[in-house]
């Protein structure tokens, strides 16, 4: 299927911020594998391609009985991103510059809080991207304003505002398809996005499963 497509890793080039952000995103200990399709249409066999590509091994039987879902942009980033001024938060109170901060937003977090941990979805909850970019279960060796970066970069060119189509995978199903993914049932999670790029024409995909 992947051979009807022109279909490559963000890790391949270093072209686009994005392509240059997601390899930072990378070396710093990030779990996410991305591809993406150029000149796509939106369509459930490209999505399925572009998805493969990440995969890897399947079964083949078992991937087409794999039915996503549609979700919305607010959905597909989750609870720890404020979807109206794109920017991520932490869910709580800290306190620095000598003041308290609730939910403050991650440009302002200059150090790591003790114990730090956004928090996760229940596995195969719907959406979550935001969460499991940016808390991975060892921590990535970024500041906070640098994952905020890096988020941008790459959301906006997989999920521009209201310019994608987001279908979520994640799934028992899909975990049956590839049982490579099933560590991430362990605590962690599975997650398993393809997003539909209006503006350029682009099928991403991002598939993330681990554990410690």
């Amino acid at each position: 299927m992947a051979g009807q497509f022109q279909i490559h890793s963000l890790s391949d080039n270093a072209h686009w911020p994005y392509e240059k952000a997601y390899r930072k995103y990378l070396g710093a200990g990030g779990v996410f594998e991305i591809s993406v399709c150029n000149d796509a249409a939106d369509e459930l066999k490209c999505h399925q391609a572009v998805l493969l590509h990440v995969l890897g091994k399947v079964d083949p039987k078992r991937f087409e009985q794999v039915v996503p879902f549609e979700i919305d942009e607010p959905t597909f980033h989750g609870e720890i991103f404020d979807y109206e001024t794109w920017n991520l938060f932490y869910p709580g109170t800290l306190w620095f510059g000598g003041k308290k901060r609730v939910n403050p937003i991650y440009r302002d977090i200059k150090w790591v809080p003790k114990g730090y941990s956004v928090g996760f979805p229940e596995v195969f909850s719907p959406g979550g991207f935001a969460n499991a970019f940016c808390d991975p279960p060892y921590p990535l060796q970024l500041s906070h304003p640098e994952k905020q970066t890096l988020y941008e970069a790459i959301t906006s060119a997989m999920a521009p505002r209201n310019n994608a189509r987001i279908l979520n995978w994640h799934q028992d199903a899909l975990v049956k398809a590839c049982p490579a993914l099933g560590c991430g049932e362990e605590w962690w999670g599975v997650y398993a996005f393809t997003t539909y790029n209006k503006l350029t024409s682009q099928v991403f995909a991002a598939v993330a499963a681990t554990t410690d």
